[in-house]
């Protein structure tokens, strides 16, 4: 399928999962990585009709011409509704996570892309991208995502944000984050929190916090997990418990999260589940390193009240 002078687009057959399997068609794209752009993947659910793509590849191809892409998070809006079927409004856009469960359709520095509805596309903008994934994984029961767009899938609504704290709380997202829970090695049945960061992805982000009151609450949204993780957090408004969306057979020790939200002005130093994420709560003096830690660059480890209740900060290449 030809897209441009320089793009192509073929279409391949995989089945995703394993009980059961769904069967599905991937369009990749093939040229956008000569243009200084990463090459995406399209996948759906069934024999779905891939033409209505080729405009949107068309308009990617062109804007990767003039320089301009996207990046794992980003969202791609579009001035009218795409053609796909189904009992819902049509979608308007597209959202771009790292690939899964694409092994030998696209490199790993590629992306998948999925279709998305407006509102879909404002809660990535307002809450990260892994907070859409987790739901999709939820409803789909496939972790960490469903890699395919299912034009008749029930839509997300605005009202699944409805009531979140972090409508109150100043929110960045960061690429190349992640933030995960584990069992402390230190102490037996104590559990830490490890934020992740990528020094290429997420460094310049993190500049951002300079311009942010140094006593403000922040929020740091996540658009991926982590892959050691076995899980990973979902919340949606209403809901009365904690919730997590796992492989098979996962033992549920190391979940991800959706977000970190550090919470300054603080007696002890302390960590606890937030929605789908988790808040650490700090002692001034400790949340003033930890912002120096981000915005420098530097691995850093911060004890908590209670043994082994630590925040981790880790850089990585």
């Amino acid at each position: 399928m030809q897209i441009t002078g320089a793009v192509q687009a073929h279409v391949k057959t995989r089945s995703f999962g394993t009980d059961p399997q769904v069967p599905g068609q991937v369009l990749v794209t093939d040229g956008l990585r000569v243009l200084g752009h990463r090459e995406l993947a399209f996948a759906f659910a069934g024999q779905a009709t891939l033409e209505p793509l080729v405009p949107l590849l068309r308009a990617i191809a062109s804007a990767a011409e003039q320089g301009m892409g996207v990046q794992v998070g980003g969202v791609t809006r579009l001035g009218g509704l795409l053609p796909f079927g189904g009992p819902a409004p049509g979608f308007q856009g597209v959202v771009y996570a790292r690939p899964s469960a694409m092994d030998g359709l696209i490199d790993a520095e590629g992306l998948v892309a999925l279709l998305a509805t407006s509102a879909e596309l404002d809660m990535v903008e307002a809450f990260g991208l892994r907070r859409v994934l987790s739901r999709l994984a939820q409803t789909h029961c496939y972790y960490p995502y469903p890699p395919w767009s299912d034009p008749a899938r029930a839509r997300l609504s605005a009202m699944h944000d409805e009531g979140s704290m972090l409508h109150q709380i100043a929110r960045l997202a960061v690429v190349g984050a992640t933030v995960t829970r584990a069992s402390s090695v230190e102490v037996a049945g104590a559990t830490l929190i490890e934020l992740r960061l990528s020094r290429a992805r997420s460094a310049s982000l993190l500049q951002q916090l300079a311009s942010l009151p140094r006593n403000a609450a922040l929020t740091l949204l996540m658009n991926e997990v982590d892959p050691n993780a076995d899980g990973c957090l979902v919340w949606c408004a209403g809901q009365t418990g904690p919730s997590a969306v796992a492989p098979p057979n996962s033992a549920g020790v190391q979940l991800g999260g959706c977000h970190l939200t550090f919470v300054p002005e603080q007696a002890d130093n302390a960590s606890q589940l937030l929605e789908d994420g988790y808040a650490y709560f700090l002692r001034d003096a400790d949340w003033a390193v930890v912002r120096d830690a981000l915005m420098g660059g530097q691995d850093l480890q911060v004890r908590g009240a209670a043994a082994g209740d630590d925040l981790f900060v880790r850089w990585l290449p």
